[in-house]
């Protein structure tokens, strides 16, 4: 929904960029919670399905970033700037997360084929770190729509507890 028109005036372009990169996030988002249906079901038409919104994901990358580019020349007041600058980086940790979610595409797959299973406590420590992940996703998506300093903060801290149950569960596989 980026336009080069809309570059004539240059802070309605940095408020469709948002909207884009708000979508983006969403549908990295989304990709993360087939994945992870995908994984914990042994479902191999949501392991495509993965696959295929990686795919957009990637499209929505390029072009955003290419919109930035030509945004970033315009005139904008140095605080608007920064914005523009910063959504560079948003959209490079949201296209990572859509490689987190290929990642898990293909663990899935491989856990398809070799037939592994999780024990009970492992299943329930995967799902925990999973529900914090998806709040994670979801609050740095509001900080970034809202431009909220303490959303961010509240992301950095559920990151911290996802780290706790990332180790616990690493004991409990007995593998990192």
């Amino acid at each position: 929904h980026i336009d080069d028109r809309i570059l004539e005036s240059p802070i309605i372009a940095v408020g469709q960029a948002i909207n884009e990169i708000i979508s983006m996030g969403n549908k990295a988002k989304e990709n993360l919670i087939i994945a992870v249906e995908a994984f914990s079901n042994d479902n191999e038409e949501l392991i495509k399905k993965v696959y295929e919104n990686e795919k957009t994901i990637n499209l929505l990358e390029n072009e955003i970033t290419i919109f930035l580019v030509k945004l970033a020349s315009t005139e904008l007041i140095q605080q608007e700037k920064n914005r523009v600058l910063n959504m560079f980086h948003v959209i490079n940790d949201i296209e990572r997360i859509g490689d987190h979610c290929e990642n898990l595409a293909e663990l899935a797959s491989e856990k398809i084929n070799k037939r592994i299973t999780f024990s009970k406590e492992a299943n329930e420590e995967l799902n925990k770190i999973y529900n914090y992940v998806i709040e994670a996703v979801s609050t740095s998506i509001l900080s970034f729509k809202e431009n909220d300093i303490n959303k961010a903060e509240l992301t950095l801290e559920i990151e911290s507890k996802i780290d706790k149950l990332e180790q616990k569960l690493c004991f409990i596989l007995s593998f990192c």
